[in-house]
Order: structure tokens, then sequence, then C-alpha cells
């Protein structure tokens, strides 16, 4: 499993306890998230965040646990920041690996919001209170953005204890997937019969298909999630009551060549989860089509500031002459304070997504303003302080195309 994988897997039995806050080395009262900082900083005005605060987080069950992990929701920060680490109640420092799938740079390098998956040695957890602390070192130097201060930022930390499988948990089968017509797919959970599947909680359906990469690690075709605050978004769906079924509209899906695969997460009131094995599901022929065309050589450090613009590539190989609507995905950090965001040299708008915040956007695009072949995506910023990050692995153009 890389640092980039869910976690958990098929027939897993798990506990997830979260610490989302209190955020203590934030500025502003309304983010919720807390930087990390270098603690041998040379800049002035890092130092000021020092030290790291040590978070509480409670486990309660570690009976017949057979491994842990944290996944952390984590803002990568300055650009260049390097070996970020997580220490559990006082022991060694493990370090937080960077992605492998990044650019042909460094992968400190670049602008990137990602849920990383570390392994926590069972014996260093206890059932109570357990501090966690995080560190990191200083900017690699050649990069512009290099001002002697690292930094990264981390909105929650998940940990996941893992059971052996004759610890009581929920179960169920996923019942056989119903097209409902050429969008709308309709999938349901029949509940199992152990002890706790009249007591479920939630179910959380999830997709491995190929997609928008809503968790940043520079994949495609993957298990399609991301987490804010400890949970679970951009996944198939979710489901709190009866019945179990999830309704999901797939007109924003792309095509796919290969069959999807889709499991589900269940979880009892006690919070104990379990999940499912894969079923596949064949993608029909539908009335409109979904294509989805990704970046090329997006830039490290896409932090548009001091009037700087940064860019990158999309390529569309089809003929545009059928295509109904497009649209545009991307994330970004501090999207707020861009100036222009532009298609082919075009303003498509201002400002996109949230100020010193992580945000989600989709935008729709005027089809006038694409071209078959090249088409470039920019962004433009003037303010002095923190611009615009457009993070890895940079935006998508979605076009639906008439058959």
């Amino acid at each position: 499993m890389s640092a980039d994988d869910l976690g958990f897997s098929p027939r897993d039995v798990f506990r997830e306890y979260c610490w989302n806050g209190p955020w203590r080395t934030v500025d502003c009262p309304y983010l919720n998230w807390q930087r990390v900082t270098d603690p041998q900083t040379s800049h002035e005005g890092a130092r000021k965040y020092l030290p790291n605060p040590v978070n509480t987080i409670q486990i309660d069950d570690l009976q017949r646990a057979v491994r842990a992990e944290c996944c952390i929701e984590q803002w990568g920060g300055h650009a260049g920041t390097s070996d970020k680490r997580i220490r559990i109640n006082g022991h060694e420092w493990i370090e937080v690996p960077e992605s492998s799938l990044m650019g042909p740079e460094r992968p400190e390098s670049y602008q990137y919001m990602r849920y990383p998956t570390v392994a926590i040695p069972l014996e260093q957890l206890r059932e109570g209170d357990n501090e966690f602390e995080l560190t990191c070192s200083n900017q690699i130097s050649h990069l512009i953005h290099d001002i002697g201060w690292g930094q990264w930022g981390i909105y929650a930390v998940i940990f996941r204890i893992y059971y052996d499988a004759d610890k009581l948990h929920p179960s169920g089968r996923v019942a056989p997937p119903v097209w409902k017509d050429d969008r709308c797919l309709s999938i349901a959970l029949e509940p199992g019969q152990s002890e706790t599947s009249d007591w479920i909680d939630r179910i959380d359906f999830l997709g491995f298909c190929e997609d928008f990469d809503h968790n940043g690690d520079g994949r495609y075709r993957e298990w399609h999630y991301r987490y804010r605050y400890g949970r679970l978004m951009n996944h198939l769906g979710t489901v709190t009551g009866i019945p179990y079924e999830a309704s999901i509209d797939t007109t924003w899906i792309p095509d796919q060549a290969e069959p999807m695969q889709v499991m589900v997460r269940i979880t009892d009131y006690a919070g104990m989860s379990w999940v499912t094995p894969v079923i596949e599901i064949e993608w029909g022929e539908r009335e409109e089509k979904c294509l989805m065309y990704t970046p090329r050589d997006v830039p490290a450090c896409w932090q548009s500031r001091d009037g700087n613009r940064h860019s990158c590539t999309i390529y569309i190989s089809d003929d545009l002459s059928q295509a109904t609507e497009a649209r545009m995905i991307l994330t970004t950090w501090n999207g707020y304070e861009a100036d222009e965001i532009c298609i082919n040299g075009e303003k498509l708008l201002s400002r996109v997504g949230r100020n010193h915040d992580f945000a989600l956007s989709e935008v729709d695009v005027p089809l006038a303003m694409l071209r078959k072949g090249e088409n470039t995506v920019s962004t433009y910023g003037t303010t002095p302080h923190h611009g615009i990050e457009v993070l890895w692995p940079g935006p998508v153009i979605k076009v639906r195309y008439g058959i």
C-alpha cells in the first residue's frame, strides 16, 4: 500500500477516531486548519507560530487490534517544504511520505492537497488520550518561493484501528446494480445477519473508475474520495437510513473504457466499520457521452502573485462541433486572491474558491472558449501576499457530446 491509497480494503474491520481541532496556529478565527512550522526556520515572521502544538486524540478500543494507521488531511503548504513528519506519544518521528506520482520536479515543489496514509506501530498507542505532534524541515533552496519558511498544514488527522475478523462488526452484500436510465445508477446494500447489522448508522458507496483526481495523488483511475474534517466526500454517496440504496447521477462521470468497481463501507452506531467485497459494473452506451481531458506541463510552485502568470495545457482530441456543454474542475488554495483565471487567453472568471483555504470548484465553460487541440489554462495574480495556488495534478476539462 502506498501513502496515497485509501487505506481500508474489502473485509477490513476497523474504527476511525478523528482529530479535527482545536486549530491553534492560524491567525483568523474562521480558518479551521493548523499550520506546521519548521522549528529551525530563519524567517522572523514564522517564529511566532513555534513551538508546534501537541494535539490530543482519544482512542477507546485497542482490544484485538492488529494494526493502526493515520490519514492526514494535508495541505502541502509553502512550496518546497521538506521532511514532513508525525510523532505519537513522544516516540520517534515517522515520515509523512510525498507522492511518487507528481511531476518531474521534486514532489515537495508542487502545490497540493493530499490525504496520505501513514502506518503507526500499534505499540505506540494506548487506550485513552494519545498525543501527537507534527514537524518539518526548511524549503528546498532552489525554488523561487524559498523564503526560509518551511510550513505545511493539516485540517484533520484520522486514526484508523484495524481489528481481527472475529471482532463484532456489521456486515452486508451489495445487490446487483440497476441502471434506471442511461444516466442514473442505483446501488443497494442488503444488510447481513451479524448482531450489529440492525444498528447501521451509515453506509458509504465508493467507486473505482476514471474521473477527476479528488485526492490529489496524481491518479485518475482509482478509488475516488477525499476527506473534509474526517468526513468522506466526493465518493459515490452516503445513505443513513432504510432503504440502503444510493441513486448515482453519472452525467458528469467520464465514459469508462473498463468496468467501474464498487465497494461499500458499513458503519454501525458503535463506530465499527466493515467493507464489502468489490463488485463490477459494466458501462453501457449513453445518449450523451462525457469525456475528460487532463492537463500537461503543470508547473511546480503554481502560486500566482506579484504580477506572475502560471499555466498548463489541456489537449482536446475530439471534434467540438458535437459538444453540448463543458466544465472545468480544479482544486485551489486561496483561489479567492486571483485576478484572472483564463482559457486560451480569455478571462473565464476573476477568482474561485476560498480565502486562505482549500476549495474544489466546478466551473461551467462556454464552448466558444474551447478549441480542438491545445488549450491553455492560466491564472494571474497581483497580490503581494499569498496568491492563488492551483493544486496538483491541475485542472481538467470535461465535455459532454451528443451521439
